[in-house]
């Protein structure tokens, strides 16, 4: 063959081949304008050559079809499709989408990702699957968190996802290793995931859990003296809440817990609050030669010796017993008894009967409680003024008035002055409410209100110097006549009353909270013997997860 015809033959190879392939070039070329449009938020653009004519499925004209939809508002009309392409397993058009779109798919990605094949390389939409599969675990089978772990990688950062992680496998060494690398608002977590990776009742009641391996490793275990306090006073609140006695001796006989004086001391702390414990419990307490090395000891002693325990008020609101009023008496449970006292007085509790206050008159003056099952009406010092027979509706017109509905067949409704004593019969749709109008904004978070003023208790977002935002509450007494500030008091914990002369917050002091008053007129702290034990941190209360996924 002469180079002529040679050099012939290949020039028409190349045409050839130039021919065939023009069709998957062109589309080449008009696939990298697409995305290059798309790129620079030429949406109406894109839509616009996109929307001549119909795409399959698994073009990907298809898909960037759908991502100019989407950014013009339709958004309905997006999901219904990636739902399609997510039915038939069409893994390029998904891919593609996850890559220039993740963070929008929150709600689809944990679907997504049960596809198989799809890969997730930004950090950001990395965090966002672990965070779905975090949400989805409850603590039983470790599968969603190994899955957000391997989601995760290798990446240098330590979050939330290596907690759990090494709680769900018990990996006690790593859990330690980490410490020194975590944030800050990790550490009450941290804690807690290793108070429980220590000791937990569902150890007890797996049946594939090496027990006696764990015990072994727990008497060569030695926490770092600066997580030791955290740590143990985290465990003596798991172990006291299991309820069966045989499983929490199981580990108090351990040598870990028997030979560790901080949570032999925080144990007998927690015992204290129950009445049949507390006179053992706070005599161990006060034994000073075992226990006077612990920071803060005589401050605990102190408040314990001299004080009254008072149920957790997150646990007491949720029972909507929890209450101070605006005489300064103030109802609260202790173990399974209930109780009242005059805070301003200074004297003894004395037992309350009544079990749940449900709500107050606008004023504060009166409350609508449950008397031994049926509706009552006490006024401000928590004293009964009236009980109804049958159960009922009962709602509050103004500061004096409230509406009555019975649930039995009488269907009797009527208005009742607790002033005049003066009874009106009259259906709840006919009732004129009082009510405060053109007040907006932190009216939301009203708490009393009378003819002067109403009182506030909002939740507002600051920022401090450091440049750091915060959300913190307020008490803000403000005129009806022109919304003027009276009184305003940025709290310095949670809420949790006032009375005429006091506004009251749990104040932390260590392990404990104790009840503190603020005087409106002098601004000054004032400490009354009341406490209860500092919140622990829990699954369901860490945000971060949550705010991540929803």
């Amino acid at each position: 063959m002469n180079k002529k015809t040679l050099a012939g033959i290949i020039v028409f190879i190349v045409a050839l081949g130039l021919f065939i392939g023009y069709p998957n070039m062109e589309e080449s070329w008009e696939q990298r304008k697409i995305k290059t449009m798309l790129r620079g938020e030429k949406y109406e653009e894109v839509y616009e050559i996109l929307d001549k004519e119909s795409h399959d499925i698994s073009s990907w004209k298809y898909v960037a079809k759908m991502q100019s939809e989407y950014y013009l508002g339709n958004e309905d009309l997006f999901f219904r499709k990636l739902d399609s392409l997510i039915k038939k397993e069409e893994r390029a058009g998904v891919q593609y989408l996850v890559d220039v779109m993740g963070e929008k798919l929150q709600l689809y990605l944990l679907r997504i990702d049960k596809m198989g094949g799809i890969e997730f390389t930004r950090a950001e939409v990395q965090d966002i699957v672990a965070m779905s599969y975090l949400a989805l675990w409850r603590g039983a089978d470790p599968a969603p968190v190994i899955r957000a772990k391997e989601i995760k990688g290798a990446r240098d950062d330590i979050d939330v996802v290596d907690l759990f992680y090494y709680y769900a496998v018990k990996d006690l060494e790593s859990l330690l290793d980490i410490y020194t690398q975590l944030p800050d608002d990790l550490l009450d977590a941290y804690y807690e995931l290793l108070a429980a990776t220590i000791a937990d009742e569902n150890m007890l009641l797996d049946k594939e859990f090496d027990l006696d391996k764990h015990f072994e490793k727990l008497d060569k275990f030695v926490l770092p003296k600066e997580i030791e306090r955290e740590v143990t006073f985290a465990i003596s609140g798991i172990i006291m809440n299991i309820l069966d006695q045989n499983h929490r001796d199981i580990f108090l006989q351990q040598n870990f817990f028997k030979n560790n004086l901080q949570f032999n001391f925080f144990y007998s702390l927690r015992k204290s609050i129950f009445e049949n414990h507390r006179e053992e419990a706070i005599k161990d307490m006060n034994n000073k030669e075992k226990y006077s090395f612990i920071d803060g000891y005589q401050d605990i002693i102190d408040v314990v010796n001299n004080g009254t325990y008072v149920m957790s008020s997150r646990d007491q609101n949720w029972h909507h017993l929890f209450q101070i009023s605006k005489d300064g008496y103030m109802v609260f449970q202790n173990d399974s008894r209930r109780y009242k006292v005059n805070l301003l007085m200074g004297e003894d509790p004395e037992d309350y009967e009544y079990s749940i206050i449900h709500s107050s008159s606008h004023d504060g003056s009166y409350f609508h409680a449950n008397i031994y099952g049926n509706p009552g009406i006490l006024d401000s010092k928590f004293n009964l003024v009236m009980e109804f027979e049958e159960e009922a509706s009962v709602s509050w017109v103004d500061a004096k008035t409230f509406h009555y509905g019975a649930y039995d067949n009488s269907n009797e409704e009527f208005i009742f002055n607790l002033e005049t004593k003066e009874r009106t019969p009259m259906a709840l749709r006919d009732v004129k409410f009082k009510y405060l109008e053109n007040h907006y904004g932190d009216y939301n978070y009203i708490y009393r209100f009378d003819d002067q003023t109403y009182t506030v208790i909002p939740w507002e977002e600051i920022v401090k110097e450091s440049g750091e935002k915060e959300i913190v509450q307020y008490y803000r007494v403000r005129n009806i006549s022109d919304n003027s500030l009276v009184f305003e008091l940025q709290m310095p914990s949670d809420f949790m009353g006032s009375c005429n002369k006091y506004v009251y917050y749990f104040e932390e002091r260590d392990v404990l909270q104790v009840l503190t008053g603020i005087d409106k007129e002098t601004n000054e702290k004032v400490y009354f013997p009341f406490f209860q034990l500092r919140s622990t941190w829990n699954l369901m209360q860490f945000s971060p997860i949550y705010s991540a996924v929803y």
